[in-house]
């Protein structure tokens, strides 16, 4: 395998991993903050999130690489802007609000990289 393709392979696996392990982490957030008052539906609430997880981790690593690149930028948005009012309702502005507006510049570059292509001035996301 020649060098090129060794490393487009692993960043490929590396920005899988990357999302897998944002997904995660938001929705661990979610799980400890749930407090219903019942046991019963705090452990039914956490294995439902542990299924949505798991759910989306198969589906990430089952997506080839163009849908793969517009389902990521989707859950990294949306995963972001919910970690953005999060944060800004709980705990006013902070410094970690820079990481949020951080990965939402890094997911619009990215999706728009992907599919720029060859074209160098058009660009078409939802082709």
């Amino acid at each position: 395998m020649s060098t090129n393709k060794t490393i487009i392979l692993v960043s490929a696996l590396l920005l899988r991993i990357g999302v897998i392990l944002f997904v995660f982490c938001q929705l661990f957030d979610i799980a400890t903050s749930i407090e219903s008052g019942s046991d019963f539906w705090d452990y039914f609430l956490e294995i439902l999130l542990l299924l949505i997880f798991v759910g989306l981790s198969i589906i990430i690593l089952a997506l080839d690489k163009p849908q793969f690149e517009v389902f990521g930028f989707f859950l990294v948005l949306i995963g972001s802007i919910f970690s953005i009012f999060s944060v800004i309702i709980t705990k006013g502005i902070r410094s970690e609000l820079g990481i949020h507006f951080l990965l939402i510049a890094v997911a619009v570059y990215f999706i728009l990289k992907s599919r720029r292509g060859n074209r160098k001035r058009a660009v078409n996301v939802f082709e």
